[in-house]
């Protein structure tokens, strides 16, 4: 039997668990804070179903952190980006050599806090995108999910013999094929959420105030217009640019991700993708009733400065001009009121120059 942790029961983790359940060999824990709220069983089925659901069971539920990865094999981190270095700072006091430990996704920085787990051998790995596309319906009971097909994953400290081994072992658990990629910095730049959710906030809110009242929510990406196209592809154009000058060939571009060639397709594609149909902008009403933008939420809150910051950041160390995001991120800081944008900057992390980049990542200064 393989050990298997997941940590983190929101959408991600949960839509995990229910298809990892399915297989035998596999021997489940979660780690959740609120397991009160748990049943011995998770339903599933597909988001675009209003059928039968299905049942997985045979997991354990713990709140205990270090029984959750002291015997772990495997564990999966679908914590938000803001929650990775507490979670990881933690788990290292218990997590045995060896273990792998994957970021699903792998994008957001969480490899500037995995010192100490590499020091202790646990090979670390990231996926360049979720596994799903997943909304809980009653957290700990049941959720709805689309499974993926493909994936491409790389590992920050296992070389590329290991990462192929870990590849076809991942595809027999999760049902999906994965392929891997040559440098953990292709999944820091993959340009999933943290390029579209800003630019889509930008796109909707750009000529609001912070305390503007709305009329009513609006669909994230059922709505989704061709200026928010345009505004997404210049911003995915300099994220080329700067993969280009790093030398990083194998990140995705969106327009190829999503086979749509121009603003107009792109929004079309949009709109055609039955899981995202349903989802809601952050927005909220306040004490009074009203609608607001809702400021805390995770598409603010990690996307930016776990996500576009961080892309900004290394445009800065590598002189990519980046004048799309520069607008997004100047909204984002007006909107705010905030004086500094600190997280856009990696000398915290003890990252100032090209070959500081080069290092953390394995590459060859072009």
């Amino acid at each position: 039997m393989i050990n298997v942790c997941i940590i983190g029961a929101g959408n991600v983790g949960t839509a995990v668990l229910a298809k990892l359940c399915q297989k035998e060999d596999l021997c489940l824990t979660v780690y959740s804070t609120r397991k009160q709220l748990w049943n011995s069983t998770i339903c599933y089925r597909g988001m675009d179903s209003n059928g039968k659901w299905s049942q997985a069971s045979g997991f354990k539920i713990t709140d205990n952190l270090k029984d959750a990865v002291q015997n772990a094999d495997q564990i999966f981190v679908t914590l938000p980006s803001f929650l990775r270095e507490k979670c990881i700072d933690e788990i290292n006091d218990y997590v045995m050599p060896d273990t792998l430990i994957a970021f699903v996704p792998g994008c957001g920085g969480a490899e500037f806090f995995c010192g100490k787990l590499m020091d202790k051998k646990c090979r670390i790995i990231g996926f360049d995108r979720v596994p799903a596309v997943s909304r809980v319906k009653e957290y700990g009971k049941s959720v709805e999910f689309e499974w993926k097909k493909t994936l491409r994953l790389t590992g920050l400290n296992v070389n590329k013999s290991d990462i192929k081994v870990i590849c076809e072992i991942l595809s027999k658990e999760f049902e999906i094929k994965f392929t891997p990629l040559d440098c953990y910095l292709s999944i820091t730049l993959t340009p999933a959420n943290p390029i579209m959710h800003p630019v889509r906030l930008y796109s909707m809110f750009k000529d609001k105030q912070k305390d503007s009242v709305l009329d009513r929510n609006i669909l994230f990406y059922g709505e989704w217009d061709d200026d928010t196209s345009g505004y997404l592809f210049q911003c995915d154009e300099e994220l080329q640019r700067l993969c280009d000058v790093i030398g990083v060939g194998d990140v995705i571009s969106l327009k190829k991700h999503y086979e749509a060639n121009t603003p107009e397709q792109m929004t079309q594609k949009m709109h055609s993708i039955v899981a995202f149909k349903k989802v809601q902008s952050p927005i909220k009403q306040d004490e009074n009733g009203s609608l607001k933008i809702d400021f805390d939420s995770r598409y603010f809150t990690e996307d930016f400065h776990y996500g576009l910051f961080i892309i900004k950041a290394l445009a800065d160390i590598f002189d990519v001009e980046t004048k799309m995001i520069d607008t997004i991120i100047a909204w984002y800081i007006n909107a705010f009121d905030l004086n500094t944008i600190t997280e856009a900057e990696l000398r915290q992390f003890r990252i100032e120059t090209k070959n500081d980049v080069y290092n953390l990542y394995g590459l060859s200064e072009r």
